[in-house]
């Protein structure tokens, strides 16, 4: 999670730099996962994500990181909603709620993928060699064990 600085005092810089902080977390976050799971299916690791939530000033976005291809990362916004801060623009909170409940739908498919990755990386599923997450990886600089 990465908040910035509060209402009356937030630049167009600053807001810029703080991007960056959670792009590097969730990247650095899912490079660990695919060590981890090196020996899984490379179709069951482009499954696993990491997720960021950003709020600058009155709005809030949630951000998911996946693999693009072997020498890339996607970086998605899920979704961005404004905080309500006045009881007139209280209907606004059904845009938070959208975020929080997307989360959820996401976190959950992430616990099934991790579940399979880990039945994979203890060969207790078949997975060939040229399919694993390490053998794609293995000319890659994206993750390096």
């Amino acid at each position: 999670m990465e908040s910035s600085s509060g209402y009356s005092a937030e630049g167009i810089d600053h807001s810029t730099s703080d991007t960056w902080e959670p792009i590097m977390m969730t990247t650095g976050s899912l490079r660990m996962d695919l060590i981890k799971y090196q020996d899984g299916t490379y179709d069951t690791g482009k499954e696993l994500a990491a997720y960021g939530v950003q709020c600058i000033k009155y709005r809030i976005t949630l951000l998911k990181t996946s693999i693009h291809d072997c020498s890339s990362w996607e970086v998605v916004e899920l979704r961005s909603a404004q905080i309500p801060t006045e009881w007139a623009n209280r209907f606004d909170f059904m845009k938070v709620f959208e975020l929080i409940f997307t989360l959820n739908m996401e976190v959950e498919k992430q616990k099934k993928v991790r579940s399979t990755l880990r039945l994979e990386k203890n060969h207790l599923l078949p997975v060939e060699l040229k399919d694993t997450i390490r053998f794609r990886f293995k000319d890659s600089s994206v993750i390096i064990a």
